[in-house]
């Protein structure tokens, strides 16, 4: 197992109080669309988290959330530093697609939330974060 692979497990078994050894991560391709979309872990106890994993030479940025997350991860140029936000975003919003949404029409049941953030470690990388959040009439 390879230290970045750790590093998630650690950091998602703490999030589901369980031992990472005991946790059901399901990160292979989605059987709807084939792509890496709403990677999730399992604990014994039925808690579920979603997880997004981005590298960008010897870093590993991790996102851990409640509902489907994706991250994206895009160097800006020295020109233009704001042209890397929609390559990170897109790529984070893949992410951030629960598996069987990639099928079908959007119906407006899903916001996604996108915020953006800066690396201190990698200082020309924009940090993109997406996650998809139920829709809750009213509120």
């Amino acid at each position: 197992m390879d230290e970045s692979r750790a590093g998630l497990l650690t950091l998602l078994g703490a999030v589901l109080g369980t031992a990472p050894g005991a946790l059901v991560v399901d990160d292979g391709p989605c059987p709807h669309c084939a792509r890496r979309h709403a990677l999730a872990a399992k604990s014994p106890t039925g808690a579920r988290r979603y997880f997004a994993v981005v590298r960008h030479g010897g870093h590993v940025v991790y996102a851990v959330c409640p509902f489907p997350v994706g991250l994206g991860l895009a160097v800006a140029g020295a020109d233009h530093p704001a042209r890397a936000r929609k390559p990170a975003r897109l790529a984070a919003h893949g992410g951030a697609v629960a598996r069987g949404r990639c099928v079908g029409p959007r119906d407006g049941s899903v916001e996604y939330v996108v915020r953006y953030a800066g690396v201190k470690r990698l200082p020309r990388c924009v940090l993109s974060v997406v996650w998809e959040v139920p829709f809750a009439a009213g509120a």
